[in-house]
């Protein structure tokens, strides 16, 4: 099975089932909401993202499943341009979490962290 499949563009079936949904870059309660569950994530289970400039542009532009939560959040943060993380919406479950959200995972799990060869773990020192 794939990391990901093609992007799906039917953001009209699920727009009103988007927490971020005409609130711009997500509420206040919306954030709150997800900041809550952070550390409770399941990375296991398939994850559905959405990368855009702005939110509206991100569902416009359709979701990208992957298999796991983990490779999700893998490919936002190291293959995906910088700006697409403006508007990012990652669905993992039941859950909603912004691009803001998908940056703290990312920083915060153990899981995430590159390990370099020594050739250069050493070059970066110097």
């Amino acid at each position: 099975m794939p990391i990901f499949e093609s992007k799906q563009p039917h953001a009209a079936a699920f727009k009103d089932a988007l927490p971020f949904h005409g609130t711009g870059a997500g509420g206040a309660s919306a954030a709150k909401q997800s900041n809550e569950h952070t550390m409770n994530i399941d990375f296991t289970i398939p994850a559905d993202l959405y990368l855009g400039s702005d939110p509206a542009t991100a569902r416009a532009q359709g979701h990208r499943h992957f298999s796991t939560t983990e490779a999700a959040i893998r490919f936002a943060m190291e293959q995906a341009a910088p700006v697409s993380l403006r508007g990012a919406l990652l669905r993992s479950g039941a859950r909603w979490f912004s691009g803001d959200d998908i940056r703290r995972l990312y920083n915060s799990d153990m899981r995430f962290r590159r390990q370099f060869v020594p050739e250069v773990a050493a070059l970066n020192a110097a």
